[in-house]
């Protein structure tokens, strides 16, 4: 006999991922956590908006240990190949469907702002489903140009991503950005 798991509104969710001990703080037991999460009916609701220009990067929550975005993508819109560093990141797809492709490095990662990268394969993931990117993970996300509709994604990054390196296969190289919330940019 299984026993049904309780969800978890964001000011549980935020006190169980605090509660994580260092030992459990990996993939595994966050995207546990953040498959309990319910927001309810209008707990995204204020974060869902877009920009014209590149996807939005609506900033929800932020501890210490993780941060909570909805990403806002027209059709054709889309993140570049890009690490998280020392973070790793479960995603939901809440409205639309999401292509999340995948890379390896082909290159020993010694040389600096030398790089050499090689897509996998691309997943299509649709709404209620999730894409996580384990620390190392090397991906980029898009909202397909043909798609007919708008997409959202609720990102959870550990610990909050501030930096990441974007990846430039056909120039083999590599830098380094900060990131920005989307209202950052309206102060």
């Amino acid at each position: 006999m299984t026993t049904a798991v309780a969800d978890l509104h964001l000011e549980e969710f935020i006190h169980e991922v605090r509660a994580l001990r260092k030992r459990d703080w990996r993939l595994g037991p966050f995207f546990d956590l953040v498959q309990r999460l319910n927001l309810g009916a209008d707990g995204l609701r204020e974060h869902v908006f877009f920009r014209a220009d590149s996807y939005a990067r609506n900033l929800i929550c932020l501890t210490p240990q993780f941060e909570m975005l909805a990403l806002c993508w027209r059709p054709g819109q889309n993140s570049r190949i890009h690490d998280h560093m020392e973070s790793f990141s479960c995603v939901r797809v809440m409205s639309g469907t999401l292509t999340n492709r995948i890379y390896v490095r082909r290159d020993d990662g010694f040389r600096p702002g030398y790089a050499e990268v090689a897509e996998v394969r691309a997943d299509r993931v649709r709404p209620g489903e999730y894409a996580n990117l384990d620390v190392g993970g090397i991906h980029m996300m898009e909202n397909p140009a043909d798609s007919k509709e708008d997409l959202v994604t609720l990102h959870f990054y550990a610990e909050p991503l501030r930096e990441m390196n974007v990846f430039l296969p056909g120039e083999k190289k590599t830098d380094r950005v900060r990131l920005r919330y989307t209202l950052e940019d309206r102060i």
